[in-house]
């Protein structure tokens, strides 16, 4: 018979030896469910045994006499015309006596041909315990016997070759157990061969489509075939376990898979109504991935919807698109959030002073206590990230604080803020991912009182002019944002303006007129700005702090600054000034911080410092300033911080007080060469290091 490649594909692979052909068989198990599928195929087993036994024996003799001549002849067929199989096909069903006869006819065969000598047979010990096992056709398979097929690299037609198991037609690192053999009939061969393999391949394909992949176990993984054979196949107890075990792994598998919850029965009713009143006309409310979809479902299962105003809806909805849009589910603090709960009862996070706090935080503000517009959202440092969503905009009528600082924002700067026409407060001050440059749109926030914008990301560029426009604004804070250009004169039109802060810039050019009666606060340090200190800033009387160090200002400090009565913190230092000290600036009576230091001031210590009561800093070191220390500073009760080192100063510190140096003082500079104190650190030219 030709061995043919839909016989070799079968997964019991028969592999034929010249000196002991011996049949090696290749067993798959592919899962718990091939229990049923096998016994089908031992039930077709038996069907055709029953048939091979129906024969004649008339027919039975004139095959033996065929095989008699055959084996009596000293040419050796070819290997494809030699055909086998395993006795295991011949034995089933039996009777005791037909068994007698045919192991009595096998000796008379294995007397005339020695080639079958080493085939192996059953002990008689093994014989009787299989005699009754459901499978005790195949009883002859000797435990432990493994060949690898012929041992004299002859029968190239069915030796297994190396590209056999890249080509699927075994698998991989097995050892074949050897089964007794017996020459049959051709066609009745090729007939349960062709059968099996139909067999074989339906059981690939259930197994296929049940489990997407089959499972192998190689025989070596066994002690013996008959172990191998009895303890998987052939065991119904194991295979009903394992099978059951499969089973209710795939049942608790399919119970605890996550899957996609059913939208709410509202949600079609509920989107036409979003859809109209959406910013982008419902186009993000037609993708179900959108935040815009998930708010919109969470909004239609809410148990109230029903008794909601359309109010209600609008405000919840902007709300929970928010959520979802920076990130909700990983905020710091989120009590009440997405629940049934009166969105004004939902809380946010840190106290701001001057608004109701609890533990759990800031409850955000309705027009009403507990209904009503929502006016006011505080979400500080909260861990948003995202993208402020368009959605908030819905609620311009309403909103007029809005605290998204400290997080981390991302994109340019949001244009759902720009929309909300009654903003009156907008703190996003450190979202180092917002980048560009301020939008000109910021002008038409007429409302707007308070504007934190700084410290935000990427290059910015100048300032926009439009600010101007927001003549009712009252702090400005721009701080850290890398501004370039000029300080924008247009900031002179923000006449209710009572803080200002644009350090940590770029600006260049010189400082601006500002006639800005209310100011109270002026930080223009660390920018680029050149030229004098403007005299104007004297007409500021409200001012209190006023902050222009680590620049490049020249020329002399305004006697002006001296009419400045409220002034409490003034920073000049880490510029290029030069001339004396004015007396009427040390003279301030609520002067608290003066830093006058690294400069290129000269003269002596005005003796007005002691009318400066209030004075807790003086900095003066790293001039060149002369003459004797005066004694006037003694009176300066509040003094912590005294540094004057690096100058040509002589005399004594002398300052009341029983310890060295005299509470509150701290910390106490000076040359010690040149003048005696009790000082904490002494400083001369020549050791520098140890000044601070």
């Amino acid at each position: 018979m030709e061995i043919t490649p839909r016989r070799q594909a079968i997964h019991c692979c028969h592999h034929i030896n010249h000196k002991t052909t011996p049949i090696t068989m290749k067993m798959s198990i592919m899962n718990s469910k091939g229990s049923s599928i096998m016994n089908k195929i031992l039930h077709h087993h038996h069907h055709h045994h029953q048939r091979a036994h129906s024969i004649t024996d008339e027919e039975v003799a004139k095959k033996e006499q065929n095989k008699h001549s055959r084996v009596g002849n000293k040419d050796v067929p070819r290997q494809s015309e030699r055909l086998v199989t395993s006795e295991a096909f011949l034995m089933q069903h039996r009777t005791q006596e037909e068994e007698a006869k045919a192991r009595a006819k096998d000796k008379d065969i294995h007397k005339q041909h020695p080639k079958t000598r080493d085939a192996v047979h059953p002990t008689p010990e093994e014989e009787t315990r299989t005699a009754h096992h459901p499978m005790s056709h195949i009883s002859s398979i000797r435990p432990g016997a493994f060949r690898e097929g012929g041992s004299d690299g002859s029968n190239p037609d069915l030796s297994l070759h190396d590209g056999d198991i890249e080509q699927g037609i075994v698998p991989p690192s097995f050892h074949e157990p050897t089964i007794e053999a017996h020459v049959v009939d051709e066609a009745l061969e090729q007939e349960r061969y062709d059968r099996l393999y139909d067999d074989l391949e339906k059981v690939r394909g259930e197994l296929s489509a049940a489990n997407k992949e089959p499972v192998m176990v190689s025989a070596t993984r066994l002690k013996s075939c008959k172990e191998r054979i009895y303890s998987l196949f052939f065991n119904r107890q194991f295979v009903f376990l394992v099978g059951g075990c499969v089973a209710l792994a795939m049942v608790i598998s399919t119970m605890v898979k996550r899957t996609e919850p059913s939208p709410p029965v509202a949600l079609p009713h509920l989107l036409p109504f979003l859809n109209s009143i959406s910013p982008d006309g419902g186009v993000a409310l037609s993708d179900m991935n959108t935040p815009q979809f998930r708010a919109a479902t969470w909004l239609a299962g809410n148990t109230n919807l029903a008794n909601m105003s359309n109010r209600t809806k609008i405000q919840r909805y902007a709300l929970a698109t928010f959520y979802y849009s920076t990130g909700g589910d990983q905020w710091f603090t989120k009590y009440k959030w997405l629940t049934d709960s009166n969105e004004c009862e939902w809380y946010n996070t840190k106290w701001s002073k001057g608004w109701e706090s609890n533990s759990s935080g800031i409850r955000m503000f309705c027009s009403n206590e507990d209904d009503g517009d929502l006016e006011m959202i505080f979400l500080q440092g909260n861990n948003l990230h995202g993208q402020v969503p368009l959605e908030l905009s819905l609620l311009s009528n309403s909103l007029v604080r809005v605290d998204l600082r400290e997080g981390y924002l991302s994109g340019t700067f949001p244009e759902a803020l720009l929309r909300l026409s009654s903003l009156q407060w907008l703190e996003l001050t450190l979202n180092p991912l917002l980048t560009g440059p301020l939008p000109t749109e910021l002008g038409k926030l007429s409302a707007m009182k308070f504007l934190g914008v700084g410290r935000l990301g990427g290059e910015k560029g100048g300032l926009p002019s439009e600010l101007g426009l927001l003549t009712g604004l009252e702090t400005l804070g721009l701080e850290g944002n890398d501004h370039t250009g000029k300080i924008p004169s247009e900031l002179s039109l923000l006449t209710a303006l009572k803080e200002l802060y644009l350090e940590s810039n770029s600006f260049t050019g010189t400082i601006p007129s500002l006639r800005l009666p209310y100011l109270e606060k002026l930080h223009l340090n660390e920018n680029l700005l050149i030229g004098t200190i403007p005299t104007e800033l004297g007409l500021l009387r409200a001012l209190e702090e006023v902050a222009l160090q680590n620049n490049s200002l020249t020329s002399t400090i305004p006697e002006a600054l001296g009419l400045l009565t409220n002034l409490k913190d003034l920073y000049l230092d880490s510029n290029k000034l030069t001339s004396t000290i004015p007396s009427a600036v040390v003279s301030l009576s609520h002067l608290e911080h003066l830093s006058l230091h690294k400069q290129m001031l000269n003269g002596t210590i005005p003796t007005e410092f002691g009318l400066a009561t209030s004075l807790t800093e003086v900095a003066l070191f790293d001039n060149m300033l002369s003459g004797t220390v005066p004694t006037e500073l003694s009176g300066l009760r509040l003094l912590e911080k005294l540094k004057l080192h690096n100058n040509s100063l002589t005399g004594a510190i002398e300052l009341d007080g029983d310890t060295c140096p005299p509470a509150p003082l701290v910390v106490l500079t000076a040359d010690c060469n040149e003048v005696k104190c009790c000082c904490t650190q002494c400083c001369d030219i020549l050791f520098k290091p140890e000044c601070i």
